[in-house]
């Protein structure tokens, strides 16, 4: 989708067309990470994007301290 905001029924299509209590408990998740305008029953692109991506931070921090402890235990 090339929107900036999406709808329940546009995250309903994004999930494969899930049920309309669904898709509006995956937006009260997307929500607790990312909520770009605070309007109720929608959320912006970003906030999408945040969801989707907010594990590979984490992921690359823990990759790069776990290379950092083999050098150190490898000196």
């Amino acid at each position: 989708m090339t929107k900036e905001v999406y709808s329940v029924k546009d995250v309903q299509a994004l999930l494969g067309g899930v049920s309309y209590n669904l898709a509006c408990k995956k937006i009260r998740e997307i929500k607790s990470v990312s909520d770009c305008f605070g309007i109720r029953g929608h959320i912006h692109r970003s906030d999408w994007e945040a969801y989707l991506n907010r594990f590979k931070k984490d992921s690359a921090e823990a990759l790069s301290n776990r290379v950092a402890e083999q050098e150190t235990n490898s000196i």
